[in-house]
């Protein structure tokens, strides 16, 4: 099910543009974590040391931790704070501080807010979530590393290991942009 042309080189631009932040070159693995403190946001897990009330923790990572990856709050200085998950898989961590990165370089504004017990988070509607998603994804894996891939004859569990992201996310990728390395590549 490869995407509309137009709508790939749209990815693959804002995924350039991303990557040039921090001079990552066309084949390196790209770090989000270095991207982020390259775009002055503050990536702060959530825990003891992130200064939350006891109460407000206990709600945040206990009952409600398995609702969220991630959170960013643009202060009205500009500052950026990015609070993420702390008991998620590393592999997640990165396609999900990608995605917003993503939301901030894109000019996303959060729309919604919804209530887990105590606790009430914001996101953006499901059209941007799903751009930022497929901007970070395209970042972490261009579309030239997919096709060197393929000429390199490589697994899909070689790439995944080599750029440090989930197989899934390779997976999507090819997906998306017809490439095929070689195995099963279910439908999303």
């Amino acid at each position: 099910m490869p995407i509309n042309p137009g709508y790939t080189k749209f990815l693959e631009r804002h995924a350039d543009q991303l990557r040039q932040k921090c001079e990552v070159g066309p084949f390196e693995r790209l770090d989000p974590f270095r991207l982020a403190s390259e775009m002055k946001m503050d990536v702060r897990f959530v825990g003891k040391e992130s200064g939350l009330p006891v109460d407000l923790l206990e709600s945040v990572l206990g009952a409600c931790g398995g609702s969220w990856d991630a959170g960013t709050i643009k202060l009205p200085d500009g500052r950026i704070h990015v609070y993420m998950n702390p008991n998620r898989d590393p592999l997640r961590q990165r396609a999900t501080l990608m995605e917003e990165v993503s939301h901030i370089h894109l000019g996303h504004s959060p729309t919604e807010l919804f209530r887990c017990g105590e606790v009430v988070f914001r996101t953006c509607n499901k059209s941007n979530e799903d751009q930022a998603y497929w901007v970070g994804a395209a970042a972490l894996l261009p579309l030239r590393i997919l096709k060197g891939a393929r000429t390199r004859r490589m697994t899909m569990v070689e790439l995944a290991t080599l750029h440090e992201v989930s197989i899934d996310l390779v997976k999507f990728r090819c997906q998306i942009n017809g490439i095929d390395l070689g195995g099963p590549v279910p439908v999303r």
